[in-house]
């Protein structure tokens, strides 16, 4: 998908709070994917752990997958927007106390925003860091528009894929061991074919990434942001020189899911919003509450247009 201008219009659906504390600290918050609604968040993500370190590994390895792309979920932090104003069906799934405010920013101004703040503790840090150091660190943010695929489509062809393989290989192992050859001379003669096999096998396009979505949810034309968390390792300037893939391999890992904060805060100054809505559908004593709190800030509040009565 092409990227956008800078000055393309995204917005977001804040719950009260939420919008309190992003004025009041100047932050956009990214959530933890663990901790979202929907298990399958940043499925993309599914799809790199699968085909990490060779690819699959065994005839179980679509299923053993599963548990490397949980733990990854809790290192991934994102917020989430759309290109659409007044979407009805984002309003009544991100505002169902009918009280939410939407607000407007710009792709440039977000964008820049996490690239700034991924420039401040890029993972390249973890060269010059003492081993252990809890420092975050961050690989390049993923930003762009959503791709939308059905993900019970894509992943029931990659299980179809996986037994395909491993049936030809174990096809073709037998039947060079049938005709004599030992195993060693056998897997041997088959990692000369491996190659050939995956690429017919798994044809393009792979999907992976963090920019993919279920189709069911197209209807958002969603916007993400996300930024991927990482720490300084364990070892020792000379226990990473001595690593075999030194050069390849970095000081650096993924944490923990036990260690990875519910939430990753990204400066973000109050002046990069330029439009404030809230839920149509509002009681006028709560719109005049949260109009009177967002005055504080300097703010005008209005009223959406969506769900609105109009004469007929």
């Amino acid at each position: 998908m092409d990227e956008l201008c800078d000055d393309t219009p995204i917005f977001r659906i804040f719950n009260f709070y939420d919008l309190i504390n992003t004025l009041s600290t100047g932050t956009i918050r990214l959530s933890q994917v663990s901790r979202m609604e929907d298990p399958n968040e940043l499925f993309g993500v599914y799809f790199d752990v699968f085909r990490s370190a060779f690819g699959p590994q065994s005839a179980d390895h679509v299923d053993q997958a599963q548990a490397q792309f949980r733990n990854a979920q809790s290192h991934y932090y994102m917020t989430c927007w759309t290109r659409v104003s007044d979407n009805i069906a984002v309003w009544s799934l991100y505002s169902p106390q009918k009280d939410a405010i939407q607000v407007q920013t710009t792709y440039g101004r977000l964008r820049k925003a996490l690239n700034e703040h991924y420039n401040t503790c890029p993972n390249a840090l973890a060269y010059k860091l003492e081993p252990n150091d809890p420092t975050d660190l961050f690989l390049p943010p993923e930003i762009g528009p959503v791709n939308y695929v059905d993900f019970q489509e894509v992943y029931s062809k990659l299980k179809r894929q996986c037994a395909e393989y491993y049936i030809e290989k174990e096809r073709y192992l037998s039947s060079l061991i049938e005709s004599g050859e030992d195993l060693g001379k056998s897997t041997s003669k088959w990692a000369d074919i491996d190659g050939m096999v995956r690429a017919r096998i798994f044809e393009e396009p792979r999907l992976g990434g963090p920019l993919l979505k279920d189709f069911r949810y197209q209807h958002e034309q969603e916007m993400r942001f996300v930024l991927s968390l990482r720490r300084r390792d364990g070892r020792t300037k000379e226990q990473y020189e001595a690593h075999p893939l030194a050069g390849l391999d970095e000081p650096s890992r993924h944490p923990r899911p036990e260690d990875c904060p519910p939430n990753i805060f990204v400066p973000f100054a109050p002046s990069n919003f330029t439009n404030f809505q809230v839920d149509g559908r509002i009681e006028d004593y709560k719109f005049d509450a949260i109009s009177y709190a967002l005055a504080k800030f300097g703010i005008e509040a209005n009223k959406s247009s969506a769900f609105q009565e109009f004469e007929i």
